[in-house]
């Protein structure tokens, strides 16, 4: 049956026969249905039901059917998914550091250049050093230290830092503050804490200019552990 696109009551009445024609149709169809079910008791009252509430339920039904196949869907695909989403780089290939050893006076990290293959072209790898405290924001702390710039290359990269004289002074001054109250002489239990990052400065940077962790963007490089958390960079195992 073909309808004229026309706004005539003749073809709003013609659609609604059709309609109607269909109900009719499905009606003998949805009884066996219901009682191949399980559901036999309600056979008798569905033969009495208007034809426009059938097809209602068998439309929510149907609706209720769909919702529950796409939340499946929705649930195997994010258990396959990383988080995020798809995977983008730039990325972080293998395991960056493979060893690490605290010196008398500093620290002394090995990378897996190869890891940072991707910015070879545009960046140079330092490591950056500073007191563990609590009562100061890591990435205003001026209490630092960075390494000399390295260029990346897919080999082991050793890069030593020998501590900053504002470490070393931080570090009496933590010691005076411990030994208050305590007679000369008497040994004490005092250590520092201390954290290392490693971070991509554009190649050209002068290292003297990174006086604090936050310079590090500020300059146009990149916190390694921070792009990962905040997914600008892809850690691939």
């Amino acid at each position: 049956m073909r309808f004229r696109k026309t706004g005539s009551i003749l073809d709003w009445l013609q659609r609604g026969q059709a309609a109607w024609s269909v109900l009719a149709f499905i009606k003998p169809f949805v009884i066996p249905v219901v009682s191949g079910i399980g559901l036999g008791g309600w056979t008798a009252a569905i033969t009495h039901w208007p034809l426009p509430v059938i097809l209602i339920v068998c439309l929510a039904g149907f609706g209720v059917v769909l919702f529950v196949l796409n939340q499946i869907a929705i649930r195997r695909r994010l258990s396959r998914e990383p988080l995020g989403g798809a995977i983008k780089g730039p990325f972080l290939r293998g395991t960056p550091i493979i060893g690490h050893a605290v010196l008398e006076d500093g620290y002394e990290v090995t990378i897996n250049g190869a890891s940072f293959r991707d910015f070879k072209n545009e960046y140079n790898i330092v490591a950056v050093r500073g007191i563990l405290d609590a009562s100061i924001d890591k990435f205003e702390d001026t209490r630092i230290v960075v390494s000399a710039p390295f260029t990346i290359v897919s080999a082991e990269i050793a890069i030593a830092l020998t501590n900053s004289a504002t470490i070393n002074d931080a570090i009496k001054a933590k010691l005076a503050r411990a030994r208050v109250g305590i007679p000369d002489g008497t040994p004490i239990h005092f250590g520092v804490s201390f954290w290392q990052e490693l971070a991509l400065l554009p190649k050209g940077t002068q290292v003297t200019d990174i006086r604090r962790l936050s310079d590090v963007p500020r300059y146009g490089g990149k916190i390694i552990s921070q792009e990962i958390l905040d997914g600008r960079m892809t850690e691939i195992k």
